[in-house]
């Protein structure tokens, strides 16, 4: 008599999903007929008897099966209905004794694979493929990926070799066609064919994957292509182009070099001094320069106070 009762307690756990949360997941049954399964709620058939598998998951929703293949169930619960809540084809809610219930497939059984992720995630599977939806059935990622990682709020992805982002919502942040990517405080460094670049977490190009070397410093970007070398600002902009075989900055400014000769950047990429001389030097609030011998002499702003 206790094994009966026992048994009687499992079933009911079972079936009536005992964890609940107030949006009355627990008054959905799940019932056979002719070796299908259904969903009941309220003695209203909310799904149709036509599935091999129905699972409950989470109070929230169920991981369904037709054949070999998965899909999701959603479900909603309201106290009172909202017009315009879902889309036409799917608004048909169910009637509780207190609110209202939607149950609809909003996940079609196509996939080999459902699987628990994180943190609300479930990652699905097809030909070897995968990608993520959330717990509401909606696709964050499409089904393609060889791979799929979350760290520091970010979806890494990956797929025949190449790397790419995703943010939380499913929106691309870093495409996936880099060979490297790699995150620090401020951004995304990628690489590419050995070429460098820059992405925001945002998303937004800061640099483009076209450098041979790149360095975050002095809180500006120095980037190197072939001999030349640029400044970046951390958003982007440019300050020193990429033409100068050298560049060291000075106080505010920066000293610039082409082969021999120097010049003087400002910090706002304007030229204070052009790319011509032979020698710089910074002395007493002024520039002294000289070029085949001759000299002269520049103020702070770029104005000459002295021609060579």
């Amino acid at each position: 008599m206790k094994l009966i009762s026992t048994l009687i307690f499992l079933l009911c756990v079972t079936f009536a999903f005992a964890e609940c949360y107030d949006n009355h997941f627990d008054e959905c049954r799940i019932e056979r007929q002719n070796g299908k399964y259904g969903i009941v709620i309220d003695k209203q058939l909310a799904i149709p008897y036509e599935y091999d598998e129905i699972v409950p998951q989470h109070n929230c929703f169920f991981k369904v099966r037709k054949g070999r293949k998965y899909g999701i169930i959603s479900y909603f619960y309201e106290e009172h209905k909202r017009d315009g809540r879902f889309p036409k084809e799917i608004d048909r809610p169910i009637a509780l004794k207190k609110g209202y219930a939607w149950l609809y497939l909003s996940l079609a059984c196509e996939y080999d694979k459902i699987e628990e992720y994180e943190n609300q995630y479930l990652q699905i599977s097809r030909d070897d493929r995968k990608g993520i939806v959330n717990y509401y059935g909606t696709l964050v990622l499409p089904c393609r990926f060889e791979k799929i990682e979350l760290s520091n709020n970010f979806f890494w992805v990956s797929s025949e070799g190449l790397y790419g982002i995703y943010n939380r919502y499913g929106s691309t942040i870093i495409p996936c066609r880099y060979n490297q990517i790699e995150l620090t405080d401020r951004c995304f460094y990628v690489c590419r064919d050995r070429l460098k670049g820059v992405y925001n977490r945002y998303g937004s190009v800061i640099i483009p994957c076209q450098f041979s070397q790149i360095e975050c410093k002095d809180n500006a970007y120095y980037v190197t292509k072939g001999k030349y070398q640029g400044i970046y600002n951390l958003y982007g902009s440019v300050i020193v182009p990429t033409q100068y075989t050298s560049i060291y900055k000075e106080g505010g400014k920066y000293l610039v070099e082409n082969d021999s000769l120097k010049g003087i950047v400002n910090a706002y990429g304007s030229t204070v001094i052009p790319c011509k001389y032979n020698t710089i030097e910074y002395e007493d609030g002024v520039y002294y320069v000289s070029a085949g011998g001759k000299y002269g002499i520049y103020n702070t702003y770029g104005s000459t106070i002295l021609p060579c």
